[in-house]
């Protein structure tokens, strides 16, 4: 991820959109923040700014693309579209791609896991001129982040083979120790995301 002083990002605040501002703010690129997300706005403030680099969700990129003014509006200069939240629909994902460029960059986790667990790189959503079988990369949720061990596991807790369903488990030194004076919440962890190691080795 190559960013400098020239980058603008946009992004409503969120655990995701703190990992991305690490970064952004180390090169001192331009931060603009919105109370909220108003997909108008947003574009206004897309071809007013120059903004470089997006964080949403799936649906707000949906609501932007079905907007009347977005074909009306300048967003060349968008070159990242950073999402996470929810999953994000393929066909959604190929419009998005469509109107913004191949930019495109999913994040996945949550704010106890510290936050990031796996990331679907820009390289990996290249896929749309490739066979059906390969675009299916785009419904993955990406590799394990750096530093982060990611197990999917049976309900024994043993590894299950690549392409089997099972649990999320991950480890890393980012993952939070226990919720502060909430023992139970502690010993329940977050269990039950389900997910399956693909033959690319993405989740």
């Amino acid at each position: 991820m190559e960013l400098t002083t020239e980058d603008i990002p946009n992004a409503l605040f969120s655990h995701w959109r703190i990992e991305i501002n690490q970064y952004l703010l180390y090169n001192a690129a331009t931060n603009v923040i919105m109370k909220s997300f108003d997909p108008k706005a947003l574009l206004m403030t897309i071809q007013k700014e120059k903004i470089t680099n997006i964080v949403l969700v799936p649906t707000h990129l949906a609501v932007m693309l079905d907007l009347p003014e977005f074909e009306k509006t300048d967003v060349s200069s968008v070159r990242r579209i950073y999402y996470a939240g929810s999953p994000m629909p393929t066909e959604i994902l190929k419009r998005g791609m469509k109107a913004f460029g191949p930019g495109f960059f999913q994040g996945y986790g949550q704010t106890e896991s510290g936050p990031v667990i796996a990331f679907l790189k820009e390289r990996d959503h290249q896929v749309l001129d490739k066979p059906p079988e390969v675009q299916e990369r785009l419904l993955s949720i990406g590799h394990p982040a750096i530093g982060v061990h990611v197990r999917i596991v049976d309900e024994n807790g043993k590894d299950v083979l690549p392409g089997e369903m099972g649990e999320i488990v991950a480890k890393s030194r980012h993952i939070m120790k226990e919720y502060w004076r909430k023992p139970e919440e502690t010993r329940r962890g977050h269990k039950g995301r389900m997910a399956a190691y693909t033959r690319y080795g993405t989740l």
